[in-house]
């Protein structure tokens, strides 16, 4: 999301625990985003995040329960196998609060031109 920000110009907080790494806290402000941290529970991170979403007249994108951010995460295997090896030998697995593999299509499988995913174009 803070990518977003630093492409299009529109302002994005992006809600971290306190106790995240540095590093990554540095590569969200290094887009423009600014860093709102929070307690490392999920209801500090809910409470401020919808603190946020009001304070800032914000709008709320979840990290890994909006269905247009897990499907860009699907695909972001895919680009990975298809950028880096044709034949993998192995696959990536997702960390951290990703989605598991068994909510991503097939990340092996061929895009397929007629596929009913969303773009991100089509977000409301």
């Amino acid at each position: 999301m803070s990518g977003c920000d630093f492409l299009t110009g529109i302002g994005c907080h992006v809600v971290v625990p306190a106790s995240a790494a540095e590093c990554k806290k540095s590569a969200i402000r290094g887009y423009g985003a600014v860093v709102v941290e929070c307690e490392p529970s999920d209801q500090s991170r809910a409470e401020v995040a919808c603190r946020t979403v009001r304070e800032t007249a914000g709008v709320l994108i979840h990290p890994n329960q909006d269905p247009l951010v897990i499907a860009g995460q699907g695909t972001i295997g895919l680009e990975i196998l298809q950028q880096v090896h044709p034949n993998p030998t192995a696959t990536p697995q997702p960390h951290s609060n990703t989605p598991t593999p068994q909510q991503h299509p097939n990340p092996t499988a061929t895009p397929q031109p007629h596929s009913n995913a969303p773009t991100p174009q089509q977000r409301p």
